[in-house]
């Protein structure tokens, strides 16, 4: 496994996180991206989720999932959340591949003061890719109580209800 600085992590996330550091939010989420239809729903399902719990977006590959991840984070930032307090992390990027899910929250945390009592969005793109990524998934939701987590993938993880997981699901051919 190599072994990274904070500050080269940190140097990683910002790129896919422009929030943290711009003064024009709309224009770095999703300069041109019409809201999805399905958008408004899984926006009220993120708010109704409670904390400390995650909250899956499925669907099949290509079907929208990054783009409605966008959006909610865009409609967040709109609604007044502080653009430190979101975490958009795609987990087949080569950049982030040696680091878990713990560690890149961890690190957002160090850098910005927030603890696990903070009222953080965390969202994970592409999960499938990482080995293991339910159980490292849902050790982030028992870290950090207060966040709402959030990860898409291309499967569904066939959650069962009694766990701290709900399922929305993106159905193919709903792009306008």
């Amino acid at each position: 496994m190599q072994n990274i600085s904070q500050d080269e992590l940190v140097r990683r996330l910002s790129f896919g996180n422009p929030w943290w550091k711009s003064e024009d939010l709309g224009e770095t989420v999703s300069p041109v991206l019409p809201h999805r239809a399905f958008l408004p729903a899984f926006y009220r399902q993120l708010k109704d989720h409670k904390t400390g719990r995650v909250l899956e977006l499925a669907g099949p590959p290509c079907v929208g999932k990054t783009t409605m991840l966008r959006g909610v984070v865009a409609d967040l930032l709109d609604k007044g959340v502080a653009g430190y307090e979101i975490l958009y992390c795609d987990l087949a990027a080569p950049s982030l591949a040696f680091s878990t899910p713990a560690q890149l929250v961890g690190t957002v945390a160090e850098k910005f003061g927030h603890s696990p009592d903070t009222e953080l969005y965390l969202f994970f793109d592409d999960a499938q890719y990482l080995d293991g990524w339910r159980k490292k998934i849902q050790e982030v939701a028992a870290r950090w109580p207060q966040a709402h987590v959030v990860v898409a993938v291309s499967c569904s993880s066939g959650s069962s209800p009694e766990e701290n997981w709900q399922t929305f699901v993106l159905p193919p051919l709903t792009f306008a």
